[in-house]
């Protein structure tokens, strides 16, 4: 874990000009240049707690976030260092916690949040703002 936080001091915020939203340029240590790859931090365990992918320091593709036991926590796609798909978030039994709509990086669309006791609740987005639930 000791590498891990060494590579997470090196990720730096820049503002990119989309939207008002801050976009994260990920800055690989041994080049000093922007990372392009995957990227994934692995606990003292040998479990994968987070995957990216990136293009030129820039989230670009899946995003994948676990439970220190391995299962699945969270899934996402960026594009252009914005999420920009669905977001699935689960349960640590691996169903699933809310299902949320991004574009451009801002809430759009249908949200499904499911609560531990099985009872849905939904709303829908447009451009960030709450029109419905």
């Amino acid at each position: 874990m000791k590498y891990t936080l060494l590579i997470l001091f090196f990720i730096v915020t820049n503002t990119i000009g989309q939207s008002n939203l801050d976009i994260e340029v990920f800055i690989d240590p041994d080049t000093g240049k922007p990372f392009s790859g995957y990227f994934e931090i692995v606990d003292d365990n040998g479990v994968v707690v987070f995957f990216s992918e990136y293009y030129k320091g820039i989230k670009q593709g899946m995003e994948k976030t676990f439970y220190k036991n391995g299962v699945l926590k969270s899934v996402g796609k960026y594009s252009n260092g914005l999420l920009d798909s669905d977001l699935t978030k689960y349960y640590e039994d691996g169903s699933v916690k809310s299902i949320s709509h991004f574009y451009n990086g801002v809430k759009d669309g249908h949200f499904m949040i499911v609560d531990p006791n099985g009872d849905i609740t939904y709303m829908k987005y447009e451009s960030g703002v709450l029109t419905n639930n």
